[in-house]
């Protein structure tokens, strides 16, 4: 399988492992799947009028996959359902215009090539991408990332009665606790003054949200430690 690296925005490397021309088909084919059964319904119900028909139908059809990347983030129905989803290549999350120019080219990739221009692309290309990813900087990947591993992995939470110490850190995500993560491996491996400022930046941003009393904090790196224990145990 492909891999990719990518620098997020706290520069951070993380690799992912890049969805495949299959993963991309299957996903296709269930978003097709989804619809015809919507066209069905429509059809059904708009039966005695051939214009509302094509009225309610061409703009969903036409805008489905544009709507759903956009809403969810990078990723259709079919997309969510195989655990895959478009990232940019510059470490941010795709702006609109990027989801427009994927959508865009998808009348050269998919619709009038019957997606064997796509297919060709991601298949001979070391980045997965078809003619709209490339313009738009944009990629499709597996949500697991290749060599960042899960926070449950982060470690395991025993039987005995745990205590966070900060509720509010519901409020991040996995991939908020996973730039912290990496943060710490990499301090951990390399001690540098760079990656050591990059901690001191994460520790210092999350006390801020917290609004904890920065001298009462200590040890940067056991705090963040403490952070990641706890945001396990609130949303796990």
């Amino acid at each position: 399988m492909n891999k990719i690296e990518i620098r997020t925005a706290h520069n951070i490397n993380i690799q992912y492992t890049l969805a495949t021309v299959w993963d991309r088909i299957l996903a296709w084919i269930i978003d097709t799947l989804i619809l015809l059964l919507f066209s069905s319904l429509v059809g059904v119900l708009a039966s005695l009028s051939e214009l509302i028909f094509y009225i309610i139908l061409f703009p969903v059809i036409s805008f489905y996959h544009l709507f759903m990347e956009i809403v969810l983030n990078g990723q259709s129905l079919g997309k969510k359902l195989f655990k895959i989803k478009v990232v940019s290549l510059d470490g941010q999350n795709p702006e609109k215009q990027d989801y427009l120019l994927r959508w865009t080219f998808r009348l050269i990739d998919i619709t009038l090539t019957a997606g064997s221009c796509a297919s060709i692309l991601i298949l001979s290309g070391t980045r997965n991408q078809r003619i709209g990813d490339i313009l738009a900087n944009t990629t499709v990947i597996k949500l697991q990332s290749a060599q960042t591993s899960s926070l449950a992995s982060i470690k395991q939470i025993g039987q005995k009665v745990y205590v966070p110490k900060y509720p509010a850190l519901r409020s991040y995500n996995d991939k908020d606790m996973l730039l912290v993560k990496q943060a710490l491996i990499r301090f951990k491996k390399y001690p540098t003054d760079k990656n050591r400022g990059l901690l001191d930046h994460l520790a210092e941003d999350i006390i801020a949200f917290l609004r904890l009393d920065p001298t009462q904090i200590g040890s940067k790196s056991v705090f963040l430690k403490q952070v990641l224990e706890d945001y396990i145990f609130l949303t796990r």
